[in-house]
């Protein structure tokens, strides 16, 4: 608690006071060898006789400290339309992130925990929201790595322990462990394909555009069609069209969101079909909707 001088009496001129000193207190600090931390100021009105209002006003702002940044400061009264009045109901669809996670799109599950973030802190913070959806972040990737072989949760939570205080330190880091049990998944079923099965997922992701079929992609492999479609349907429990179509399909679905301007027979043509109208077929049997829906769903 510090006495503002008598003379400064405008509320301009108090709060450039204080936040004046409040400068200088972070500089010792950081002279001192010590974080500069965050400064939460306010000041009594005139209306209040004690220090305890401002006090618990100060209090209650501090409960919002994750949502703030390292080396600011911040005015209470600034802070009051930013803070949620109380617990805020929120739905987050787990199911676009178990997809991405799925089809290890590594760029697409960053983006998803980024969006779940972004509705705790927009258009109000909210602490309940962030430390449910922390939670159930955690919850969900745990339920993953139980379906993979290999993968352990507590490890990676060890692997990234570390300072975690804002928010954008927590996003960061669910992130990051996101990605890394992502890429620990992949590595996993890959490192269990034969050497066949590896060069022919390759080829077909280098290749899918082309007209390929199962012997041209044999052929490549100095092995018989029949051998590659037998290897498919036991390391992969699918056909060799299955695994076509759907790295086809996967890549359709990257234009459709990335890439409004092109037209759909463009689309068709770069991953591989000739025809738009049996293109639409085929998106349409494996996705349950039109390639049309699937752009305006996700767009």
């Amino acid at each position: 608690m510090e006495e503002v001088p008598e003379e400064i009496t405008g509320e301009m001129q108090i709060r450039q006071y204080m936040y004046e000193k409040a400068g200088e207190f972070q500089g010792k600090l950081r002279e001192d060898g010590e974080d500069s931390g965050l400064i939460i100021m306010g000041y009594r009105k005139q209306k209040e006789k004690g220090c305890m209002e401002l006090y618990q006003r100060l209090k209650k702002m501090s409960e919002y400290f994750r949502f703030m940044q390292e080396g600011k400061i911040y005015m209470e009264s600034d802070l009051q339309e930013k803070v949620s009045p109380g617990v805020t109901e929120k739905e987050w669809d787990m199911e676009v992130l178990n997809d991405n996670f799925r089809n290890h799109q590594a760029e697409k599950i960053t983006e998803d925990i980024g969006q779940m973030y972004q509705t705790v802190r927009e258009p109000v913070w909210d602490k309940n929201g962030l430390i449910t959806l922390t939670e159930k972040l955690r919850n969900h990737l745990n339920d993953l790595c139980r379906r993979s072989p290999g993968v352990r949760f507590e490890m990676l939570l060890q692997q990234e322990a570390g300072r975690s205080i804002f928010l954008d330190e927590i996003r960061d880091r669910m992130t990051e462990i996101y990605r890394k049990a992502n890429r620990m998944v992949q590595n996993g079923k890959e490192a269990q394909y034969s050497i066949y099965i590896r060069k022919c997922i390759q080829y077909i992701e280098e290749h899918y555009s082309e007209e390929i079929n199962i012997e041209t992609v044999a052929g490549t492999l100095d092995i018989s069609g029949v051998y590659l479609s037998q290897l498919c349907r036991k390391e992969l429990s699918q056909s060799f069209l299955e695994l076509l179509t759907g790295t086809r399909i996967k890549m359709a679905k990257k234009l459709l969101q990335q890439m409004p301007q092109m037209k759909m027979y463009e689309i068709a043509e770069a991953v591989g079909y000739r025809s738009s109208q049996y293109f639409a077929s085929v998106f349409k049997k494996a996705e349950g909707m039109t390639p049309w829906e699937y752009r305006s769903r996700n767009s």
